[in-house]
């Protein structure tokens, strides 16, 4: 996968200047049978660079997960080790793995955009999964409840997230074959807490933070572009899983840039497990577009 970083503000705005190989990537994992994270090393997983390089406030590297583990992946500052965020990523198996008549054990959650601003309009999806993470195929109807809290920047507290603060296409979307999606539009800066719950047993239940940055509204025209903001809609896809790429064409401010309307090309590549060289491929045999 491809980890994305942005190095922000107390206004959760991309810092433009924070440029270098400024932070350190450390990544601890635990196993299903363990309460007790570890420090990975390259047995557990494969990273590119741990101290990437910014620009303009962003940096990206690529991780590969070698075992069906939960990761937490934590990015600190070099200067203040006060300043530090992590993410947690749940590895599940391969796609083509899944199970039917099989219980109920949690929900995979993640957004088409995992950092969206202000406005912006994104895709919920969801997998429901057994205890061994594999999809379960005959997980079908509305059999979970979608509920959202939010909480503002000077607050500790979580409140009920209303119509006022956050709109959702539907709160009890139907799963087909184990998969359901649908959008939801934050409409502040707050960090909001999304928690699916299956209907039948309450205490089958997972969340996903999301931290709401600018306003999407903070755009501009007549702007020369300066880079792609690329997400996907899962950031640790399966083998032969299709997934929605997005991409926004921005200034030098990092502001969507609403006039730009050229075509884009695409270089893929890809690594084996077993090397750190990426090689450049058009072959359907690696992906198809």
């Amino acid at each position: 996968m491809t980890l994305n970083i942005k190095a922000r503000d107390d206004s959760n705005d991309t810092l433009s200047d924070y440029d270098g190989s400024n932070a350190e990537i450390t990544i601890e994992y635990r196993t299903s049978s363990s309460n007790t994270r570890r420090d990975a090393t390259s047995s557990q997983v494969a990273i590119d660079d741990e101290t990437p390089s910014f620009n303009n406030g962003s940096a990206s590297t690529h991780i590969t997960f070698k075992y069906e583990y939960e990761y937490r992946i934590t990015v600190t500052d070099n200067d203040d080790e006060d300043i530090s965020d992590y993410k947690i990523v749940d590895v599940g198996g391969s796609s083509s793995s899944s199970s039917s008549n099989e219980d109920l054990d949690n929900f995979y959650i993640y957004l088409s955009d995992s950092t969206p601003a202000e406005d912006d309009e994104v895709t919920l999806y969801l997998r429901a999964r057994d205890n061994d993470n594999y999809v379960i195929t005959d997980y079908d109807g509305s059999n979970a409840e979608i509920t959202i809290e939010y909480r503002t920047s000077s607050s500790n507290t979580r409140r009920d997230a209303t119509s006022s603060q956050v709109a959702i296409d539907d709160e009890t979307p139907n799963f087909s074959d184990g998969y359901t999606s649908t959008d939801i539009t934050f409409k502040y800066e707050y960090e909001y807490r999304i928690t699916v719950t299956d209907n039948d047993d309450e205490d089958i239940s997972d969340y996903k933070i999301v931290d709401v940055g600018g306003s999407s509204s903070n755009s501009s025209s007549n702007n020369d572009i300066d880079n792609f903001y690329v997400t996907n809609s899962d950031s640790s896809p399966d083998t032969n899983e299709r997934i929605d790429l997005t991409i926004k064409a921005r200034d030098d401010s990092n502001r969507t840039v609403t006039d730009y309307t050229d075509d884009v090309d695409f270089v893929i590549y890809y690594r084996t497990s077993s090397s750190r060289a990426w090689t450049k491929t058009t072959s359907s045999n690696y992906y198809t577009i």
